[in-house]
């Protein structure tokens, strides 16, 4: 049965026989994961030495490998152990492999126990293992090794990738058996996604495959083979790029000129936008990243008693924001979790996350999100009244999604273990200035802060005011949370809740047992009219505890007993579309002068319009709404993969739908003024 998701990806799920050996053998395609006798010695042979490892290593920037079938990861495995003893100090790896019929964790770890001198990388990737959920998959497997993992078949994967990729391996079972793995237009998206002079090399010498990789730019060789494989193939790209491998995607998305190694980043901002930058930054570059913010370290600056449910937000039909959070919470989730493996565990109380949403949505409408997504039931399930009841510790007024992964997280400590040791200057930037080398940052008296090649905006709804050129629709939106005194740890409910309020499960400090319902969301033009954003509304209070009342009658009444203490407020930043903003910054202005009648001519695809040039060495993460955790490692990738050209962690069109232009490029298209 395949898995389908929004964007049209399958998988399949692969049937495996197993040797004696414990080497699988796929029954689909009658062929095995991995040779049974030296294994590793034809990977180091035909991977390593087809290109030319470890001296590729040394190519400025990080190194992008790119596989077609990614199976166990042995080829990963063997890259990454002599990456570990060869590479340069600075450098990055960065792997991106596909994968149409993803093994499970338990089945990986049974194949890879036939590799004890890889035990030690094998835990690690087995730790990172991703479910079994079409998409991209960015999974940090150390400070400098990153796999981006692409589940689906490759012809749906590959026209949706974006990336320059330095070297490839070309994987995936014999020709003969897996024909649609080396059919023309897959290989036509592997030379669209190479950059000039990449490497190539494959376990396979079929004559098809070498005519196919000659009629799309490739400069073919046949080499010694390993073991009874006679020969293997190892070639060169030399273009030009075939014109057929068209991507999903608008043509005016384009791409920035990445960062040299050892460039100066600045990150203006240390909230959780800023700090999952810097996280992200730290592993796809060889930067020299400092933050900036006016508040100082977040470790001061937060109430420490501040906690925030992490749960997606999904649609009944598929949707870009469907779409969107779906693959947010498969970046983060992995992301917090290794922080905690790591031994500073984000996490607060119980996991998992309870969501009714009654005033909106029925059982109908949650079992057809259930049934479409059909994830594992360890990432996403229906619960019914009785189940949700006593997850809950009280009675449920009916069914609910039932979320696993997600759950509580306390931003005082998430912050500063995505932070590390990156120190956070204490400054208030008022302006940006080009200077003789990249931009200079002023403060409120026009003196220079610091210097730095390029700047990242993480600074919320304050972003226009440093780049008002952009014309960013950025929005203030209010919110506050009580902080309520409770009784103790078996206070209901037992897990966190999303139901008309959030209600987080009871949480003890040395001034005794508290829990947090939240939130209230004003508009701005209310925060504008009412003063300080920040003074506690009490009539907000009220009004959170009528929304649970609404909905969830019984943890209503379990709360009427306890006290608000305090009120927390704050400020999102929201945009028309409730979509983040993560990319290369720009003039409205300009674009229009170069691309504004193009742009109408090209109607709504605008496919023929050239790529646009974005305004060299500044970018910005904001707009995440009431979603910052969930959003922001991922949206903190993408910006971190376009700084440094490293492959791209989500599909060109979901680029385009949180590129900071979007606004304008639609005012354009349809031939409203900008600005």
């Amino acid at each position: 049965m395949s898995t389908p998701d929004p964007l049209g990806w399958t998988l399949g799920r692969p049937h495996l026989a197993w040797d004696a050996d414990d080497t699988p053998r796929s029954l689909a395609f009658d062929d095995h994961y991995a040779a049974r006798a030296d294994a590793l010695a034809e990977a180091r042979h035909v991977v390593l030495d087809g290109l030319g490892a470890p001296a590729l290593w040394t190519r400025p920037g990080a190194v992008v490998i790119g596989e077609t079938g990614f199976g166990l990861g042995v080829n990963l495995l063997v890259a990454w152990d002599l990456w570990r003893r060869t590479a340069p100090g600075g450098a990055r790896l960065h792997w991106l492999s596909l994968e149409g019929f993803p093994v499970t964790r338990e089945e990986a770890a049974r194949a890879l126990s036939r590799f004890p001198a890889l035990a030690d990388l094998a835990t690690r990737l087995l730790a990172a293992w991703p479910p079994a959920i079409p998409g991209l998959h960015v999974l940090a497997l150390d400070d400098r090794v990153t796999l981006t993992l692409a589940l689906g078949h490759a012809e749906q994967v590959l026209p949706a990738l974006s990336a320059q990729v330095d070297a490839w391996v070309l994987d995936g079972f014999a020709p003969a058996r897996n024909p649609d793995m080396w059919s023309p237009g897959v290989l036509a998206h592997v030379a669209r996604l190479s950059r000039s002079g990449a490497r190539l090399t494959t376990f396979t010498a079929a004559g098809a495959v070498r005519r196919g990789l000659d009629s799309v730019g490739f400069a073919v060789s046949r080499e010694p083979g390993f073991g009874s494989k006679r020969d293997a193939l190892r070639a060169t790209f030399r273009g030009p790029k075939p014109a057929g491998a068209s991507m999903v995607g608008p043509g005016w998305l384009g791409n920035a000129r990445p960062l040299p190694a050892g460039a100066r980043v600045t990150v203006i901002g240390a909230g959780i936008a800023g700090c999952a930058l810097t996280d992200a930054l730290r592993r796809r570059g060889d930067l020299t990243v400092t933050v900036i913010d006016g508040r100082g370290h977040p470790a001061a600056a937060l109430p420490p008693r501040l906690l925030a449910l992490m749960e997606p937000r999904f649609d009944r039909d598929s949707s870009t924001a469907d779409r969107l959070h779906a693959a947010a919470l498969l970046a983060a989730v992995p992301r917090y979790d290794a922080l905690a493996r790591a031994g500073i565990d984000p996490w607060r109380g119980p996991r998992g996350v309870l969501g009714p949403d009654r005033g909106r949505r029925d059982a109908a409408w949650r079992r057809a999100v259930v049934d479409r997504l059909d994830w594992p039931d360890d990432w996403l399930r229906l619960v019914d009244a009785r189940e949700a009841g006593e997850l809950a510790g009280v009675p449920a007024p009916g069914d609910a999604l039932w979320h696993p992964r997600g759950g509580c997280l306390a931003p005082a400590t998430l912050l500063p273990a995505l932070l590390g040791d990156t120190p956070v200057a204490s400054a208030t930037v008022t302006a940006l200035e080009p200077g003789e080398r990249g931009w200079r940052l002023l403060d409120g008296r026009e003196e220079t802060i610091t210097e730095s090649d390029a700047v990242i905006l993480a600074t919320a709804s304050e972003t226009p005011a440093l780049w008002p050129a952009a014309s960013l629709p950025l929005r203030p939106t209010r919110g506050q949370a009580s902080l309520v005194r409770t009784e103790g740890s078996a206070a209901a409910p037992k897990v966190a809740v999303s139901s008309g309020a959030y209600f987080t499960p009871a949480a003890q400090d040395r001034d005794g047992w508290w829990r947090l319902v939240g939130a209230t969301q004003t508009p701005w033009r209310s925060v504008e009219r009412d003063g300080d954003p920040f003074a506690p509304r009490h009539g907000d209070d009220a009004r959170i505890r009528a929304n649970l009342a609404a909905e969830w009658p019984a943890l209503a009444e379990a709360l009427a007993g306890e006290a608000t203490v305090t009120d927390l407020a704050g400020l999102r930043a929201t945009t028309p579309d409730h979509l983040p903003l993560a990319g290369p910054l720009f003039d409205a202005a300009a674009l229009a002068a170069s691309h504004g009648g193009a742009l109408r001519k090209g109607g709504h695809t605008a496919r023929a319009v050239a790529p646009m040039g974005w305004t060299e060495g500044l970018w910005c993460l904001t707009g995440l709404g009431s979603r910052g955790l969930l959003t922001a490692p991922l949206m903190a990738e993408v910006v971190a993969a376009g700084l440094t050209g490293t492959p791209a962690p989500l599909p060109t069109d979901l680029l385009a739908a949180v590129h900071p232009a979007r606004f304008t490029i639609r005012a354009l298209i349809q031939g409203r003024p900008v600005g």
